[in-house]
């Protein structure tokens, strides 16, 4: 058994086709929809119309902001949340704006093939530097500046601007005291595909992983590559050491000036190839071809058909 948890927040039609997508008795969907939105009842109703194989997992929503720890306390309380109901097989941590580009059949066959590997995202080596200075100082209304009111956000913005300064003068280090022994800050992409093992190792280090990132920013991409590559899980990794790229945790994502780039109808063959189980992100108000012109589907469907196909030959045969 696999648990997928769903972080989402908006664009429910493109929510509702990936939940079609994983749609099979093998997995069991915990779904998050941020607090802010405003018809949870009936994006569940829409939503959970398209599940009818999965056994489906509303959590209680949390106020998940950019950039804030938030995204870290939501992350944890999915993975709590799962591990409630049983142990499984991997955690898939996924966002609303992803798609699978393997059939079901494909990405169990994928994950028990390589069962006991962990499938998170190393960055390079050389943003050690840009990631220390996610974490070196306390960054004020992290949590509450993106949704401010226009006058508030400046305003926040410009106490925070101060304070970093003035913790720049201090020599404030939040590292050195949060990273002792050697311990280096890493940083990669948030979204991973980890064994139950891993999973409890990390929800054993919640109070730690509190105390180090908590008062940083986008701290959601460090707390987990930090925590993996100062242990031994490191050993466990799919694709070990730094720069892991894409295949790190099979997320094909490319990036552009720091953002996930969207992907378009005419890069469709090119996420196909990747060979990775999952595409992220696509949007549905900026291409919705590559979503609702259902090639995505059709090409799932036709592998689906021609593994029933290769099955029934093999059995005439015998």
């Amino acid at each position: 058994m696999h648990a997928y948890l769903i972080i989402a927040h908006h664009h429910f039609n493109q929510l509702k086709l990936l939940l079609t997508l994983l749609d099979d008795e093998r997995n069991d969907l915990f779904v998050h929809i941020d607090e802010k939105v405003k018809n949870k009842k009936s994006v569940r109703e829409l939503c959970g119309a398209a599940v009818r194989k999965s056994r489906i997992i509303w959590v209680p929503g949390h106020r998940v902001t950019w950039g804030g720890y938030s995204q870290i306390d939501c992350e944890l309380y999915l993975l709590k949340e799962a591990r409630k109901v049983r142990r499984y097989q991997y955690y898939h941590l996924i966002s609303g704006e992803d798609l699978p580009l393997k059939n079901q059949n494909e990405i169990h066959a994928f994950f028990d093939a390589n069962y006991g590997n962990n499938f998170v995202n190393i960055g390079s080596e050389k943003y050690s530097k840009d990631a220390e200075e996610r974490c070196r100082y306390y960054y004020l209304f992290q949590d509450v500046i993106g949704k401010s009111k226009p006058y508030e956000h400046f305003l926040m913005k410009a106490i925070r601007r101060l304070g970093l300064r003035l913790q720049s003068i201090s020599r404030v280090d939040r590292i050195g005291k949060n990273f002792k022994g050697g311990r280096k800050l890493v940083h990669g992409s948030n979204w991973f595909s980890i064994t139950d093992g891993l999973a409890e190792y990390v929800l054993d280090k919640e109070e730690w992983i509190y105390t180090a990132f908590h008062a940083g920013t986008c701290v959601d991409e460090l707390f987990l590559q930090s925590l993996v590559m100062n242990s031994s899980w490191k050993h466990t990794l799919y694709i070990s050491g730094y720069n892991n790229g894409c295949k790190g945790n099979m997320r094909f994502i490319h990036f552009e000036n720091g953002l996930p780039h969207t992907w378009r109808i005419e890069e469709f063959g090119r996420l196909m190839e990747s060979g990775c189980c999952f595409a992220r992100k696509l949007d549905e108000t900026i291409d919705e071809k590559i979503i609702a012109k259902q090639e995505l589907i059709e090409a799932l469907t036709t592998r689906v058909e021609s593994e029933k196909r290769e099955l029934e030959e093999l059995y005439q045969e015998k």
